[in-house]
């Protein structure tokens, strides 16, 4: 779908929905994140204008109106888009189990934002996370194609290596670090969750942009500073330790193994089991399966437009998705702080969506997002363990 264009929001519709939105708030400490995401990113709570009802003049409320049409010199005029939609509109709502609707009688364009309007309307009653649009191909055919973009709990999803790391030093629990780490092992070789102790990846960046910061005496007192090198060093020591241990492939080898061999005694370890049982069945179904599938941009726009900004105006899933040292103290706090900053500023991000084009070429088995979907799911219990199990 790399070269389809979108034609819905050059329509000006007149049902202007807000997009959901969801109020930042605290996690308790996750590890993964301070603000609960709903699979889209850059909106803002919209606020609306309660109003007393007014009078109402007699068969008013019976009374059937078209939709308000604001005239856009970039509209298409030729009636082949109606002809493309209404088409288009057959296909959709056979496959989605939609309510047939009939805009025959329309002219265009009030046929085309009709159908739009009322199968937009159907499909969020039933499908939270997927958006209706009008699409433009290469060929100049027009078609109505959905947009469903995976849901997650989070925004961030930094996953702690710190409580691996004292249970690995630790005597106790060694079944459950087994476990755990063939789980990390698993996240980094076959996930391709970028370790924060790899050069060139975003959360090395940022901790190293602190230690400058640390070094020219730009940012902080003398004890936050000293707290903050101590962090550094530590996150460096224990980061690298558990990174040796995940990067060599005999965790990942006998994954399968580590799990039928597994007999728990406490609840951590029965915890920790039932999660590695679900990653290895997760790889089991989808073996190439890692983070960076089904990436869509959030303004539905591709790498080759050519209006599209610089490197520096998108948040990349690599940048949202990663291995961190600790959720806790002085550095964590700082990372997340210029992490948050960061993305504000910027206008676009990576998300996990399929687009599925409605011309009459619909493949009986579509893509999904099943493996990303159970990707963030076990991440949120994995990351529930590290930082309120293991804390």
């Amino acid at each position: 779908m790399k070269n389809e264009k979108e034609l819905s929001a050059r329509l000006h519709t007149a049902s202007r929905y807000s997009k959901t939105t969801t109020t930042a708030q605290k996690t308790g400490r996750m590890g993964i994140g301070a603000r609960q995401a709903d699979g889209r990113k850059g909106d803002r709570p919209q606020h609306t204008a309660t109003r007393t009802a007014g009078h109402p003049a007699t068969n008013f409320l019976r009374a059937k109106f078209l939709p308000l049409y604001a005239p856009d010199t970039q509209t298409p005029q030729d009636d082949k888009v109606g002809k493309g939609v209404v088409s288009s509109l057959t296909m959709l709502t056979a496959a989605m189990g939609l309510n047939p609707i009939d805009v025959s009688g329309m002219p265009y364009p009030y046929n085309v934002l009709m159908a739009h309007e009322k199968t937009r309307q159907q499909l969020q009653r039933t499908h939270r996370n997927l958006d209706l649009l009008i699409m433009e191909s290469d060929n100049g055919q027009y078609a109505l194609a959905t947009m469903e973009t995976a849901s997650r709990r989070y925004d961030l999803y930094y996953i702690p290596v710190r409580p691996l790391f004292r249970l690995l030093r630790s005597k106790k629990n060694k079944r459950s670090a087994r476990l755990l780490t063939a789980i990390f092992s698993y996240l980094y070789h076959v996930a391709r969750v970028p370790g924060h102790r790899d050069e060139e990846t975003f959360l090395y960046y940022h901790t190293d942009m602190i230690s400058d910061w640390i070094a020219d005496d730009i940012a902080w007192d003398d004890e936050e500073n000293a707290l903050l090198k101590a962090d550094i060093e530590r996150a460096k020591y224990e980061g690298d330790y558990v990174q040796k241990r995940i990067w060599h492939p005999y965790h990942l080898e006998n994954f399968a193994n580590t799990v039928a061999n597994a007999r728990p005694k406490t609840d951590l370890e029965r915890k920790c089991l039932k999660l590695a049982a679900a990653y290895l069945e997760l790889w089991q179904d989808y073996p190439q399966g890692n983070i960076f599938g089904n990436l869509q941009f959030s303004d539905r726009s591709t790498e080759d437009d050519e209006d599209n900004d610089d490197y520096g105006n998108t948040i990349y899933v690599q940048e949202y998705i990663s291995f961190i040292h600790d959720c806790y103290g002085a550095l964590y706090d700082n990372i997340y702080s210029n992490v948050q900053t960061e993305f504000n500023e910027k206008l676009r991000m990576q998300q996990h969506s399929v687009l599925t084009l409605y011309d009459g070429h619909v493949k009986a088995e579509r893509e999904n997002l099943g493996y990303i979907t159970r990707f963030f799911e076990l991440t949120d219990e994995l990351c529930d363990i590290l930082t309120n199990e293991l804390k």
